[in-house]
């Protein structure tokens, strides 16, 4: 493995100092798309995340005004990902594309979300005018699954990859934020203890897919007590077409059978099992009000700190199979609805709640009249 960090960071080592050799010829645009490749046996790497070494070596490229990061069937490292773009100064546009579900492994996701934090505040800065970010930690399909605890030992009471996207989202230039999906705590839109209210000066578009744990290791979400229960009881049906394939070695731990002598032996079912993806039990559609109200007030609060602001949603990476979801969506006067309702909307700022027969609380509601002048209240029905 770190033979393979090594081969990443001599890699960006020589096309670091490329870049810097083009900057005083840097009167052309240009794009790059590099290292995409498919492995043949891609679940050897599902938990080997492949780093940058000496960052500090790098030198600063003044000339590049985008950036886009995507990880395939080898996964970089989040903070690496950070680390390169703070090599950037002067890019507008930043997009990572980074996995960390690392269900199975909680420790080694603390430390990568932890690391990743410490990088990503950094990017906090004039230039930036856009950033976009994917940040995978998927939602266990087994409702009854306990979700890791991703917070860091260090500060277990703090969030530290909420606080650092709120702190980049500050950026004096900023206008488009887009977080989708990320699992978040309120600190993303108003961190507790602040002695002045945050201000977003130039901010026009924010969404943030959020998913359905929380990073202490709870659910936004419970059961909805009217939905029938049919069959979320019990364990996983091995004759489900659907079911992940099993093997003799998924139920038999004897160390000398056959598949435990196969070297990287991929175990479907147990793998499954153990991340919180089987068997598939998906009946969480109902806010947790006492998780869910304290987002949503963070969210109202923080679009009223934001003047130039146009159009701003909070959508749960919700699955579930008969359609149900929840998203909250808020435009401003004389924009058209993303969703193309009728004309007349345009002429007053307004929010639009598709989530079920469940209701905000009024506090909530309130702070949007008063902050954003919303009068359009709408409520749709799943």
């Amino acid at each position: 493995m770190e033979a393979n960090n090594q081969a990443l960071t001599n890699a960006m080592q020589a096309l670091f100092n490329l870049l810097k050799s083009w900057e005083p010829d840097s009167t052309h645009e240009q794009s790059r798309c590099i290292g995409k490749r498919a492995d043949l046996w891609e679940h050897r790497y599902e938990h080997s995340l492949i780093r940058l070494l000496e960052h500090a070596n790098l030198p600063s490229v003044a000339i590049i005004s985008s950036l886009d990061i995507a990880s395939d069937s080898r996964h970089l490292e989040p903070r690496s990902a950070a680390l390169l773009a703070t090599k950037l100064p002067q890019a507008r546009t930043v997009k990572f594309d980074l996995f960390d579900n690392q269900r199975k492994h909680p420790n080694n996701n603390k430390s990568a979300r932890y690391d990743f934090a410490t990088a990503v505040s950094k990017l906090c800065r004039p230039s930036l005018r856009e950033f976009q970010m994917k940040y995978y930690l998927e939602d266990p399909s087994n409702h009854y699954f306990s979700p890791p605890n991703v917070l860091h030992p260090s500060e277990t009471s703090l969030d530290h990859l909420s606080l650092a996207l709120h702190t980049l989202s500050l950026s004096q230039n900023l206008t488009s934020l887009s977080l989708d999906p990320v699992c978040i705590s309120p600190s993303i839109y108003w961190p507790s203890g602040l002695a002045d209210p945050p201000y977003w000066p130039n901010i026009r578009h924010h969404f943030v897919g959020f998913q359905m744990t929380t990073p202490d290791g709870r659910w936004y979400f419970v059961r909805d007590p009217s939905a029938p229960i049919d069959d979320d009881e019990g364990g996983g049906d091995s004759s489900d077409p659907d079911a992940p394939p099993s093997t003799d070695s998924d139920s038999d731990p004897d160390t000398n059978s056959e598949a435990s002598r196969i070297p990287d032996t991929y175990r479907e079912r147990r793998e499954a099992v153990a991340n919180g993806d089987w068997p598939v039990r998906m009946f969480r559609t109902l806010p947790d009000e006492t998780m869910i109200n304290p987002l949503l007030m963070a969210m109202a609060r923080a679009a009223g700190q934001m003047p130039k602001l146009q159009t701003m949603g909070l959508s749960a990476t919700m699955t579930d199979p008969s359609g149900k979801a929840f998203c909250v969506s808020y435009v401003a006067k004389e924009l058209e609805s993303p969703t193309g309702s009728d004309p007349g909307d345009v002429d007053t700022p307004r929010i639009a709640w598709r989530v079920g027969s469940w209701r905000p609380i009024n506090e909530i509601l309130d702070v949007w009249r008063k902050e954003k002048g919303v009068s359009k209240i709408e409520f749709e029905e799943w």
